[in-house]
């Protein structure tokens, strides 16, 4: 598992290193392996399929977690990414453009997450 891991977050990791845009998943190399979407799955019960930025969230919060960060400051995290996108979501003037970036089930997925953390 902690393979599949390191090659989910390589592309992402190197997309930032080299200060290339992230949001609309682009940095993408490979697909994803089905064992770690039902790993997430089944600690988690959020499905994953990686075809959004937010889903990496998801995972970098879900190894944060297994590594005994503070609860709080994954939810700083969580939160953060639901604020920004609320913001964002109100500044555009069309949805579309939104949802082509952020899924539908983004603030549910981070709920999701959040009582996750919360029970581990």
């Amino acid at each position: 598992m902690k393979r599949a891991i390191i090659f989910t977050l390589k592309d992402l990791r190197n997309a930032i290193a080299h200060n290339e845009p992230i949001y609309d998943n682009r940095f993408r190399s490979g697909s994803i392996s089905d064992d770690l979407k039902n790993c997430i799955k089944a600690d988690t019960g959020i499905a994953l399929n990686f075809n959004k930025i937010f889903d990496y969230f998801i995972l970098v919060a879900y190894i944060l977690n297994n590594l005994k960060v503070s609860k709080l400051d994954i939810y700083k995290l969580l939160q953060s990414f639901e604020l920004n996108g609320d913001i964002m979501h109100k500044k555009l003037d069309d949805a579309s453009i939104f949802f082509t970036i952020i899924e539908t089930d983004t603030n549910k997925k981070i709920k999701q997450m959040i009582e996750y953390i919360k029970k581990n």
